[in-house]
Protein backbone atom coordinates (compact mmCIF):
# COMPACT_ATOMS: atom_id res chain seq x y z
CA UNK A 1 0.00 0.00 0.00
CA UNK A 2 2.73 2.44 0.96
CA UNK A 3 4.70 1.55 -2.16
CA UNK A 4 1.63 2.26 -4.34
CA UNK A 5 1.25 5.69 -2.76
CA UNK A 6 4.92 6.56 -3.29
CA UNK A 7 5.02 5.22 -6.85
CA UNK A 8 1.97 7.36 -7.70
CA UNK A 9 4.25 10.42 -7.45
CA UNK A 10 6.13 9.20 -10.53
CA UNK A 11 3.70 6.88 -12.30
CA UNK A 12 -0.03 7.77 -12.22
CA UNK A 13 -1.92 4.92 -10.58
CA UNK A 14 -4.54 6.57 -8.39
CA UNK A 15 -4.68 10.02 -10.00
CA UNK A 16 -2.73 12.31 -12.32
CA UNK A 17 -2.35 16.05 -12.70
CA UNK A 18 -3.20 17.43 -16.12
CA UNK A 19 -1.29 20.26 -17.74
CA UNK A 20 -4.07 22.64 -16.76
CA UNK A 21 -3.44 21.79 -13.10
CA UNK A 22 -6.61 19.74 -12.67
CA UNK A 23 -6.48 16.41 -10.77
CA UNK A 24 -7.89 13.45 -12.69
CA UNK A 25 -8.87 10.33 -10.68
CA UNK A 26 -7.62 7.07 -12.16
CA UNK A 27 -9.76 3.90 -12.26
CA UNK A 28 -7.90 2.37 -9.30
CA UNK A 29 -8.62 5.26 -6.90
CA UNK A 30 -12.07 4.00 -5.65
CA UNK A 31 -10.53 0.59 -4.96
CA UNK A 32 -7.74 2.30 -3.04
CA UNK A 33 -10.27 4.18 -0.85
CA UNK A 34 -12.22 0.99 -0.12
CA UNK A 35 -9.00 -0.78 0.87
CA UNK A 36 -7.26 1.95 2.86
CA UNK A 37 -10.15 2.90 5.17
CA UNK A 38 -10.60 -0.56 6.80
CA UNK A 39 -6.82 -0.85 7.03
CA UNK A 40 -6.55 2.46 8.87
CA UNK A 41 -9.42 1.50 11.15
CA UNK A 42 -7.78 -1.82 11.99
CA UNK A 43 -4.42 -0.21 12.74
CA UNK A 44 -6.11 2.42 14.92
CA UNK A 45 -7.88 -0.27 16.94
CA UNK A 46 -4.59 -2.13 17.26
CA UNK A 47 -2.91 0.95 18.68
CA UNK A 48 -5.73 1.53 21.17
CA UNK A 49 -5.78 -2.06 22.44
CA UNK A 50 -2.03 -2.76 22.33
CA UNK A 51 -0.16 -3.49 25.58
CA UNK A 52 1.95 -0.37 25.76
CA UNK A 53 2.21 2.68 27.99
CA UNK A 54 -0.20 5.59 27.71
CA UNK A 55 2.75 7.81 26.77
CA UNK A 56 3.57 5.62 23.76
CA UNK A 57 -0.07 5.60 22.67
CA UNK A 58 -0.35 9.39 22.90
CA UNK A 59 2.85 9.93 20.91
CA UNK A 60 1.99 7.48 18.16
CA UNK A 61 -1.69 8.42 18.23
CA UNK A 62 -0.76 12.02 17.50
CA UNK A 63 1.17 11.02 14.40
CA UNK A 64 -1.53 8.62 13.33
CA UNK A 65 -4.73 10.38 14.40
CA UNK A 66 -4.14 13.77 12.83
CA UNK A 67 -3.21 12.41 9.38
CA UNK A 68 -6.22 10.10 9.60
CA UNK A 69 -8.57 13.03 10.22
CA UNK A 70 -7.03 15.01 7.36
CA UNK A 71 -7.18 11.92 5.16
CA UNK A 72 -10.90 11.49 5.75
CA UNK A 73 -11.62 15.18 5.14
CA UNK A 74 -9.58 15.29 1.95
CA UNK A 75 -10.98 12.01 0.68
CA UNK A 76 -14.62 13.00 0.93
CA UNK A 77 -13.98 16.61 -0.09
CA UNK A 78 -11.32 16.45 -2.80
CA UNK A 79 -11.02 12.67 -3.26
CA UNK A 80 -7.22 12.94 -3.07
CA UNK A 81 -5.29 12.08 0.07
CA UNK A 82 -2.18 10.10 -0.68
CA UNK A 83 0.14 12.24 1.46
CA UNK A 84 -1.89 11.76 4.64
CA UNK A 85 -2.27 8.07 3.89
CA UNK A 86 1.49 7.74 3.52
CA UNK A 87 2.03 9.52 6.84
CA UNK A 88 -0.55 7.28 8.51
CA UNK A 89 1.02 4.08 7.26
CA UNK A 90 4.54 5.30 8.10
CA UNK A 91 3.46 6.03 11.67
CA UNK A 92 1.81 2.63 11.87
CA UNK A 93 5.04 0.94 10.78
CA UNK A 94 6.97 2.88 13.42
CA UNK A 95 4.44 1.83 16.04
CA UNK A 96 4.66 -1.82 15.03
CA UNK A 97 8.44 -1.64 15.37
CA UNK A 98 8.06 0.01 18.79
CA UNK A 99 5.65 -2.69 20.01
CA UNK A 100 7.93 -5.42 18.67
CA UNK A 101 10.92 -3.98 20.54
CA UNK A 102 8.88 -3.57 23.71
CA UNK A 103 7.68 -7.16 23.38
CA UNK A 104 11.28 -8.38 23.24
CA UNK A 105 12.15 -6.42 26.39
CA UNK A 106 9.08 -7.75 28.20
CA UNK A 107 9.97 -11.32 27.20
CA UNK A 108 13.51 -10.89 28.54
CA UNK A 109 12.18 -9.37 31.79
CA UNK A 110 9.69 -12.19 32.27
CA UNK A 111 12.42 -14.76 31.72
CA UNK A 112 14.62 -13.05 34.30
CA UNK A 113 11.74 -12.91 36.78
CA UNK A 114 11.05 -16.63 36.31
CA UNK A 115 14.70 -17.39 36.99
CA UNK A 116 14.68 -15.13 40.07
CA UNK A 117 11.49 -16.81 41.29
CA UNK A 118 13.04 -20.26 40.88
CA UNK A 119 16.17 -19.18 42.75
CA UNK A 120 14.13 -17.65 45.58
CA UNK A 121 11.91 -20.70 45.81
CA UNK A 122 14.97 -22.95 45.98
CA UNK A 123 16.40 -21.21 49.09
CA UNK A 124 13.23 -21.89 51.11
CA UNK A 125 12.86 -25.33 52.71
CA UNK A 126 10.00 -27.30 51.16
CA UNK A 127 10.47 -30.84 52.48
CA UNK A 128 7.81 -31.89 54.99
CA UNK A 129 8.25 -33.43 57.42
CA UNK A 130 11.65 -31.73 57.43
CA UNK A 131 13.31 -33.96 60.03
CA UNK A 132 11.67 -37.42 60.01
CA UNK A 133 14.06 -38.66 62.67
CA UNK A 134 12.64 -36.14 65.17
CA UNK A 135 9.19 -36.92 66.53
CA UNK A 136 9.35 -34.21 69.20
CA UNK A 137 7.71 -31.68 66.92
CA UNK A 138 5.79 -31.17 63.71
CA UNK A 139 5.82 -28.08 61.50
CA UNK A 140 4.64 -26.79 58.16
CA UNK A 141 5.19 -23.52 56.24
CA UNK A 142 4.04 -21.84 53.03
CA UNK A 143 4.96 -18.67 51.12
CA UNK A 144 2.78 -17.27 48.31
CA UNK A 145 4.34 -14.14 46.75
CA UNK A 146 2.06 -11.43 45.37
CA UNK A 147 4.41 -11.01 42.39
CA UNK A 148 6.80 -13.36 40.63
CA UNK A 149 9.22 -12.81 43.50
CA UNK A 150 8.56 -11.59 47.02
CA UNK A 151 10.13 -10.16 50.16
CA UNK A 152 8.75 -12.65 52.70
CA UNK A 153 10.67 -15.68 53.87
CA UNK A 154 10.65 -18.40 56.47
CA UNK A 155 13.28 -20.85 57.63
CA UNK A 156 13.78 -23.71 60.06
CA UNK A 157 16.84 -25.81 60.87
CA UNK A 158 18.47 -27.78 63.66
CA UNK A 159 21.58 -26.29 65.28
CA UNK A 160 22.19 -29.53 67.21
CA UNK A 161 20.25 -32.64 68.24
CA UNK A 162 18.09 -30.74 70.72
CA UNK A 163 17.55 -27.22 69.34
CA UNK A 164 15.25 -26.20 66.51
CA UNK A 165 15.37 -22.67 65.04
CA UNK A 166 12.24 -21.32 63.35
CA UNK A 167 11.84 -17.87 61.89
CA UNK A 168 9.61 -15.80 59.64
CA UNK A 169 10.39 -12.40 58.13
CA UNK A 170 9.04 -9.66 55.88
CA UNK A 171 11.17 -7.23 53.86
CA UNK A 172 9.83 -3.67 53.58
CA UNK A 173 9.90 -3.50 49.77
CA UNK A 174 8.41 -5.63 46.98
CA UNK A 175 9.61 -7.26 43.78
CA UNK A 176 13.18 -8.06 42.75
CA UNK A 177 14.98 -5.62 45.15
CA UNK A 178 13.09 -7.12 48.10
CA UNK A 179 13.86 -10.65 46.90
CA UNK A 180 17.59 -9.90 46.79
CA UNK A 181 17.45 -8.30 50.24
CA UNK A 182 15.40 -11.25 51.51
CA UNK A 183 17.92 -13.85 50.35
CA UNK A 184 20.80 -11.89 51.86
CA UNK A 185 19.02 -11.52 55.23
CA UNK A 186 18.00 -15.18 55.30
CA UNK A 187 21.54 -16.39 54.66
CA UNK A 188 22.97 -14.10 57.35
CA UNK A 189 20.42 -15.14 60.00
CA UNK A 190 20.92 -18.82 59.19
CA UNK A 191 24.71 -18.54 59.35
CA UNK A 192 24.72 -16.53 62.59
CA UNK A 193 22.16 -18.79 64.32
CA UNK A 194 24.31 -21.87 63.68
CA UNK A 195 27.11 -20.21 65.65
CA UNK A 196 24.97 -20.25 68.79
CA UNK A 197 23.49 -17.60 71.07
CA UNK A 198 20.04 -16.34 71.95
CA UNK A 199 17.59 -14.97 69.35
CA UNK A 200 18.33 -11.43 70.56
CA UNK A 201 22.08 -11.92 70.13
CA UNK A 202 21.58 -13.39 66.67
CA UNK A 203 19.43 -10.49 65.46
CA UNK A 204 21.72 -7.88 67.04
CA UNK A 205 24.70 -9.18 65.05
CA UNK A 206 22.72 -9.53 61.81
CA UNK A 207 21.24 -6.06 62.24
CA UNK A 208 24.65 -4.49 62.82
CA UNK A 209 25.96 -6.07 59.63
CA UNK A 210 22.97 -5.04 57.49
CA UNK A 211 22.56 -1.51 58.89
CA UNK A 212 26.26 -0.69 58.59
CA UNK A 213 26.08 -0.40 54.80
CA UNK A 214 22.35 -0.36 54.01
CA UNK A 215 22.29 1.92 50.95
CA UNK A 216 18.90 0.57 49.87
CA UNK A 217 17.24 1.81 53.10
CA UNK A 218 15.19 -1.36 53.19
CA UNK A 219 14.54 -3.19 56.44
CA UNK A 220 13.12 -6.51 57.54
CA UNK A 221 10.79 -7.51 60.37
CA UNK A 222 11.66 -10.84 61.97
CA UNK A 223 10.17 -13.27 64.47
CA UNK A 224 12.65 -15.93 65.54
CA UNK A 225 12.31 -18.75 68.06
CA UNK A 226 14.73 -21.41 69.30
CA UNK A 227 12.99 -24.45 70.77
CA UNK A 228 14.73 -26.74 73.25
CA UNK A 229 13.23 -30.10 72.31
CA UNK A 230 14.07 -31.63 75.68
CA UNK A 231 12.29 -29.02 77.83
CA UNK A 232 9.75 -27.30 75.54
CA UNK A 233 11.29 -23.89 76.29
CA UNK A 234 10.95 -21.60 73.27
CA UNK A 235 13.29 -18.59 73.38
CA UNK A 236 11.94 -15.84 71.11
CA UNK A 237 12.63 -12.35 69.81
CA UNK A 238 10.20 -10.20 67.82
CA UNK A 239 11.88 -7.52 65.71
CA UNK A 240 8.87 -5.43 64.68
CA UNK A 241 6.99 -8.42 63.29
CA UNK A 242 3.35 -9.52 63.59
CA UNK A 243 2.09 -10.96 66.88
CA UNK A 244 2.22 -14.77 67.00
CA UNK A 245 -0.82 -16.90 67.86
CA UNK A 246 -0.41 -19.60 70.52
CA UNK A 247 -2.57 -22.64 71.27
CA UNK A 248 -2.12 -23.57 74.92
CA UNK A 249 -3.37 -26.33 77.17
CA UNK A 250 -7.01 -25.21 76.80
CA UNK A 251 -6.84 -25.99 73.07
CA UNK A 252 -7.65 -22.42 71.94
CA UNK A 253 -5.50 -20.23 69.70
CA UNK A 254 -5.00 -16.70 71.02
CA UNK A 255 -3.00 -13.79 69.65
CA UNK A 256 0.02 -13.30 71.92
CA UNK A 257 0.94 -9.63 72.09
CA UNK A 258 4.65 -9.95 72.71
CA UNK A 259 7.00 -7.02 73.19
CA UNK A 260 8.61 -5.81 69.99
CA UNK A 261 12.22 -4.87 69.44
CA UNK A 262 13.41 -2.63 66.61
CA UNK A 263 13.17 -3.79 63.00
CA UNK A 264 16.36 -5.18 61.46
CA UNK A 265 18.44 -3.01 59.14
CA UNK A 266 18.00 0.54 60.44
CA UNK A 267 20.20 1.38 63.46
CA UNK A 268 23.47 -0.56 63.65
CA UNK A 269 23.59 -0.41 67.46
CA UNK A 270 19.99 -1.51 68.06
CA UNK A 271 19.34 -3.74 71.08
CA UNK A 272 17.02 -6.78 71.01
CA UNK A 273 15.17 -8.51 73.83
CA UNK A 274 14.48 -12.20 74.40
CA UNK A 275 11.38 -13.69 75.98
CA UNK A 276 10.47 -17.28 76.75
CA UNK A 277 7.43 -19.45 76.15
CA UNK A 278 6.94 -22.84 77.76
CA UNK A 279 5.37 -25.27 75.31
CA UNK A 280 3.69 -28.40 76.65
CA UNK A 281 3.01 -31.43 74.47
CA UNK A 282 0.21 -30.51 72.06
CA UNK A 283 0.86 -26.76 72.20
CA UNK A 284 1.22 -24.92 68.89
CA UNK A 285 2.56 -21.60 67.74
CA UNK A 286 1.46 -19.91 64.52
CA UNK A 287 3.47 -17.07 62.93
CA UNK A 288 2.70 -15.16 59.75
CA UNK A 289 3.38 -11.98 57.77
CA UNK A 290 1.08 -8.98 57.39
CA UNK A 291 -0.08 -10.24 53.99
CA UNK A 292 -2.41 -12.50 55.99
CA UNK A 293 -4.15 -9.90 58.16
CA UNK A 294 -3.97 -7.12 55.53
CA UNK A 295 -5.65 -9.18 52.79
CA UNK A 296 -8.53 -7.10 51.38
CA UNK A 297 -11.93 -8.11 50.07
CA UNK A 298 -13.71 -6.18 47.28
CA UNK A 299 -15.38 -3.97 49.93
CA UNK A 300 -11.95 -2.83 51.16
CA UNK A 301 -12.14 -4.71 54.49
CA UNK A 302 -9.03 -6.31 55.99
CA UNK A 303 -8.95 -9.97 56.97
CA UNK A 304 -7.70 -8.90 60.40
CA UNK A 305 -6.68 -10.58 63.64
CA UNK A 306 -10.22 -11.48 64.72
CA UNK A 307 -10.94 -13.50 61.56
CA UNK A 308 -7.51 -15.08 61.84
CA UNK A 309 -8.19 -16.26 65.40
CA UNK A 310 -11.59 -17.62 64.42
CA UNK A 311 -10.12 -19.50 61.45
CA UNK A 312 -7.30 -20.94 63.56
CA UNK A 313 -9.73 -22.23 66.18
CA UNK A 314 -11.90 -23.96 63.61
CA UNK A 315 -9.01 -26.35 62.98
CA UNK A 316 -7.04 -25.98 66.22
CA UNK A 317 -6.80 -29.75 66.75
CA UNK A 318 -5.51 -30.46 63.23
CA UNK A 319 -1.92 -30.85 62.07
CA UNK A 320 0.13 -27.74 61.18
CA UNK A 321 -0.25 -28.57 57.48
CA UNK A 322 -4.04 -28.75 57.68
CA UNK A 323 -4.18 -25.55 59.74
CA UNK A 324 -2.17 -23.55 57.19
CA UNK A 325 -4.09 -24.86 54.21
CA UNK A 326 -7.41 -24.05 55.89
CA UNK A 327 -6.22 -20.52 56.74
CA UNK A 328 -5.17 -20.03 53.11
CA UNK A 329 -8.55 -21.27 51.91
CA UNK A 330 -10.33 -18.96 54.37
CA UNK A 331 -8.34 -15.97 53.10
CA UNK A 332 -9.18 -16.87 49.50
CA UNK A 333 -12.87 -17.08 50.37
CA UNK A 334 -12.71 -13.74 52.17
CA UNK A 335 -11.01 -11.80 49.36
CA UNK A 336 -13.49 -13.22 46.82
CA UNK A 337 -11.12 -13.00 43.88
CA UNK A 338 -9.63 -9.59 44.77
CA UNK A 339 -6.04 -9.17 43.60
CA UNK A 340 -3.38 -10.22 46.11
CA UNK A 341 -1.23 -7.16 46.80
CA UNK A 342 1.14 -8.56 49.44
CA UNK A 343 3.04 -11.78 50.05
CA UNK A 344 1.27 -14.34 52.25
CA UNK A 345 3.59 -16.41 54.42
CA UNK A 346 2.74 -18.66 57.37
CA UNK A 347 4.46 -21.18 59.63
CA UNK A 348 2.95 -23.42 62.30
CA UNK A 349 4.93 -25.44 64.86
CA UNK A 350 3.51 -28.09 67.20
CA UNK A 351 5.50 -29.39 70.16
CA UNK A 352 4.80 -33.08 70.79
CA UNK A 353 5.64 -35.78 73.30
CA UNK A 354 9.03 -37.33 72.89
CA UNK A 355 8.42 -40.99 72.05
CA UNK A 356 11.92 -42.21 71.32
Amino acid sequence: MLSIIISNLFFPILFRVETDGIFRIMPYFPFFIILILPLMLGISLGIITAKSSKKDKVIVGTFVGLPLIVFLIDTFTFQISTLEAAMFLSAAIIYIMLINERGKKIAVTQTELRIASNIQNAVLPHTFPPFPEHDEFELYAIMDPAREVGGDFYDFFMTDEHHLVTLIADVSDKGVPAALFMMSAKIMINYRARQGGTPAEILADVNAHIARDNKTYMFVTVWIGILDLTTGVLACTNAGHEYPAIRGSDGIFRIFRDKHSLIVGTLSNAKYKDYELILNPGDKIFVYTDGVTDANNPAGENYGLKRLEEALNRTADETPEVILKNIRADIDAFVSGAKQFDDITMLCLEYKLKTR
